[in-house]
């Protein structure tokens, strides 16, 4: 079984040729017992309001995910997060609010 790698932000260093990609929605999610792979599209408006396209293909081994999985479910549940997250979201809401 992969080992799950967890690193420390300090331990992170971004490649000169990082891509950021957009999509819109997860379309498929394997789970394999060494490789899993999640397959990402965009929705493509000019087209057909019903084509996803897939334009980010993922993969990575098992036990990552399962430690990324792991990350992100105790994040989303921490108290601190969520409020920070509220308070955002109110927040952008009376701005959307005053520039009526």
């Amino acid at each position: 079984m992969a080992k799950t790698t967890q690193l420390k932000k300090k331990n992170i260093e971004y490649s000169p040729q990082v891509q950021v990609l957009y999509t819109d929605t997860l379309v498929r999610f394997s789970l394999g017992t060494m490789v899993s792979k999640m397959e990402f599209a965009t929705i493509r408006e000019d087209k057909n309001d019903d084509l996803l396209e897939v334009n980010v293909v993922i993969q990575l081994p098992t036990g990552n995910l399962v430690g990324i999985v792991s990350q992100m479910y105790e994040q989303i549940n921490d108290k601190n997060v969520r409020k920070s997250m509220i308070e955002d979201l109110k927040n952008y809401i009376e701005f959307l609010d005053t520039e009526n």
